[in-house]
């Protein structure tokens, strides 16, 4: 299917009318090059220390070729082919039709799209899918969440004067904005459509990978603190108590943590912990167990760790319904505090004394 230049689809109009970004118009030039990492970049001015490829368009908004494909994903067995696509600076979109079809009179769409914002996922869906006044048919629930993705099912009856829809997305945060993987159907999703689209995007991979920015902590004074954080409570989960356990013989320390499942959390609950490593706080360690009938308590301890700060850490607990996560319940957080800056402890004696002076800091 060739090109089609300057059209997008019923559904893009959809999400403008939402409010969500799409192709922003007004940039004439957009240059194309590669950095030394091999990542791809476009920008409406050329780099000063790489050469660069100025893109020639078809009108000021439409590129007349863009990046490759940024999700690796396989179709559904069926015959697709790209029906749409245009990008600038801040946003690009892929659209993706059925053999026969178009993104002006199509059943169903696969649509792929990048956008530069400062939002997290978390805060992105809950602007503009969670609640939004411009379509109050609007319903998004979600299916799957980690630090990272959100993989959710939504649906809206005649936003903008369109027909009712339904759809599966997926949002991955990337360094500098957030990309989108949709696969919609006008009317109903079938259980085959729903079943088989989760499951791919799910497994889809980003090709456009973070960069290596390591996110470090300073150590803070004992006054900067605060008191030591209150065990949380949430609608499935209560913190019974929280430690930064040291080793006298290593030098380090780890993180633990005690929960006790409240009345709403059913059996068979997965709960997924994910502890910050104090050397990279975009990194996770993830400890995990499912909670069999009879069982209301579970304990959790991370790895050790030498670049434990002075610091207010942040555990964040996902909640599944099952092993499988298909279907997540909520979230749990709870911030644990270290009073040692570990990076700065010498021999056990220097440990010892730390831990009895109540903290050393910064």
């Amino acid at each position: 299917m060739q090109f089609v230049k300057g059209r997008v689809s019923k559904f893009a109009v959809v999400l403008l009318a939402l409010g969500l970004p799409l192709v922003v118009a007004g940039q004439s030039e957009i240059f194309k090059w590669t950095d030394k990492h091999g990542h791809v970049h476009y920008s409406d001015k050329a780099p000063q220390s790489e050469p660069a490829e100025q893109l020639e368009l078809d009108t000021p908004n439409i590129m007349r070729s863009q990046s490759d494909e940024l999700w690796n994903f396989e179709f559904d067995g069926r015959e697709w082919a790209l029906g749409h696509q245009a990008a600038i600076q801040n946003s690009s979109i892929r659209e993706y039709v059925l053999v026969g079809q178009s993104v002006e009179d199509w059943t169903e769409l696969v649509t792929s799209q990048y956008m530069r914002t400062a939002l997290s996922i978390a805060q992105y869906y809950d602007k503009f899918w969670r609640e939004n006044p411009d379509c109050p048919s609007l319903e998004a629930s979600k299916i799957r969440e980690t630090t990272e993705t959100i993989i959710f099912q939504g649906k809206h009856g005649a936003c903008g004067g369109y027909e009712p829809g339904e759809f599966i997305q997926r949002l991955s945060g990337i360094d500098g904005g957030i990309l989108n993987l949709t696969f919609a159907q006008k009317g109903q999703l079938t259980s085959e459509n729903r079943s088989n689209w989760t499951k791919i995007l799910s497994e889809a991979n980003i090709k456009y990978f973070r960069s290596q920015k390591i996110v470090k902590t300073k150590s803070l004074p004992l006054s900067q603190l605060g008191p030591l954080p209150d065990n949380t409570v949430s609608e499935y989960l209560e913190t019974l108590g929280t430690m930064v356990g040291p080793n006298s013989n290593s030098l380090l320390a780890s993180f633990s943590i005690r929960l006790k499942a409240r009345k709403a959390l059913p059996a068979g609950a997965y709960l997924e912990v994910h502890f910050p490593d104090p050397s990279d706080l975009d990194k996770k360690d993830i400890e995990s167990k499912v909670l069999r009938s009879g069982e209301n308590e579970a304990f959790f301890i991370s790895p050790e760790y030498r670049e434990m700060k002075c610091w207010n850490y942040e555990v964040l607990v996902y909640i599944y319904r099952g092993e499988s996560k298909t279907k997540l319940l909520g979230t749990h957080r709870q911030v644990i505090q270290s009073r040692v800056n570990y990076s700065r402890i010498k021999d056990t004696r220097d440990l010892l004394s730390a831990m009895l002076k109540g903290g050393r800091c910064p």
